[in-house]
């Protein structure tokens, strides 16, 4: 799982670094499947170190895809998102 969690973390830094809108869950669904991964339960931790992380940088986020788009219409245009 260490090399799993690095790739959240960077993940998350590279959000940051773009000042992009990072989506948690298909963040962490993206990383947990391009290592093999499909358990729930693996997932929702990704999700919950993506957050902290994320908490820790100032990175904006949304839980899902409805919330960033809902997020981006509200906001207008000039946003990027991260996946």
């Amino acid at each position: 799982m260490d090399q799993i969690q690095t790739q959240a973390l960077e993940a998350v830094a590279r959000a940051s670094a773009a000042g992009s809108l990072l989506i948690v869950r298909q963040t962490a669904a993206r990383i947990a499947t391009a290592n093999g991964i499909s358990s729930e339960e693996h997932i929702d931790e990704l999700a919950r170190i993506i957050i902290g992380e994320g908490g820790r940088l100032g990175v904006a986020m949304e839980p899902g895809l409805r919330e960033a788009i809902e997020r981006l219409k509200s906001e207008g245009g000039g946003s990027s998102v991260a996946l």
